[in-house]
């Protein structure tokens, strides 16, 4: 049975919008799929950047517990005591201080500490075992 010119031509249009239909759809799975990997990748960084800021969080709390720690032992007595005797060269009640010297390489004048002898000449002798001079 031979098609009719009409009838052959309806097919061809239920062919070609069976083939848009399709097209059509395609496209836009093709987009659906592409939109939804950028938000599965959008996902993705942000659960990066959540776990980033949980360790910073973490990081952070143990600075402050640190921090509060040494600010605490900076207002102890035993601190002040001990930058009082170092930095403005007080003394306990009862306590003798005892200076040192190791041969006369420093000799201390006021608050400064002046080397008599300069750095060549004590590697000079380190290395060698005797004076230059």
């Amino acid at each position: 049975m031979a098609l009719m010119p009409s009838q052959n031509t309806r097919f061809l249009h239920k062919s070609f919008r069976l083939k848009v239909v399709i097209s059509v759809l395609l496209i836009v799975f093709a987009w659906l799929l592409v939109e939804y990997t950028s938000l599965m990748y959008k996902s993705y960084q942000i659960d990066l950047k959540k776990q980033w800021f949980i360790e910073e969080n973490v990081r952070l709390a143990q600075s402050n517990s640190d921090l509060e720690k040494q600010y605490e032992y900076y207002k102890t007595d035993y601190f002040f005591r001990k930058e009082a005797k170092r930095k403005l060269n007080k003394k306990e009640p009862g306590e003798k201080v005892l200076i040192l010297s190791g041969g006369d390489e420093k000799v201390r004048s006021g608050n400064d500490w002046e080397i008599q002898e300069n750095l060549i000449t004590r590697w000079w002798e380190y290395l060698f075992g005797h004076s230059s001079k």
